[in-house]
């Protein structure tokens, strides 16, 4: 959400830098956090997902199901 730029730079340079893991339950944490706490649009939503899913080094869990969910999404 970048409300602390220090650690966003840092959390994103972690990142960029090696292998990380998603489990599936930060990914619904996230969603859940995006939607309920911060009030953003589903839209928004769907970018910032469809944003991570091409980072290669970022393994996602159960990435196939979490494409299915975004595509049952975008169409209501």
């Amino acid at each position: 959400m970048n409300n602390d730029p220090a650690q966003a730079e840092l959390a994103a340079s972690w990142i960029d830098a090696a292998s990380c893991f998603m489990p599936i339950k930060v990914l619904l944490e996230l969603e859940w956090v995006l939607l309920g706490e911060y009030k953003f649009p589903r839209e928004w939503m769907i970018k910032t997902f469809e944003g991570l899913l091409p980072i290669r080094h970022l393994h996602k869990e159960q990435e196939d199901l979490v494409r299915r969910a975004l595509a049952w999404e975008r169409r209501g």
